[in-house]
């Protein structure tokens, strides 16, 4: 195993995800890829937690997501 992913980040406090991040590097002298899901379009709040957190995962672009769910509900127009 070289990695994890992590979902419902924003109810975990971002010390701990830093911190138990940090623990497992240390303890198994491995830089583990860390994904995560923080359920939220404001890409601001998203900024924010990755600055607390140092950057110690990478998350799931949400607001991707939402565009993307959006284009498929749209109707093609045909030129």
């Amino acid at each position: 195993m070289d990695g994890f992913r992590m979902d419902a980040v924003k109810h975990m406090a971002p010390v701990f995800i830093k911190l138990w991040l940090q623990y497992l590097g240390e303890e198994f002298n491995i830089n583990f890829f860390t994904v995560s899901k923080y359920w939220k379009t404001d890409v601001n709040t998203l900024i924010k937690y990755l600055d607390v957190i140092e950057s110690a995962t990478q998350l799931f672009n949400v607001s991707l997501h939402f565009n993307f769910y959006e284009a498929s509900q749209k109707k093609l127009t045909m030129i």
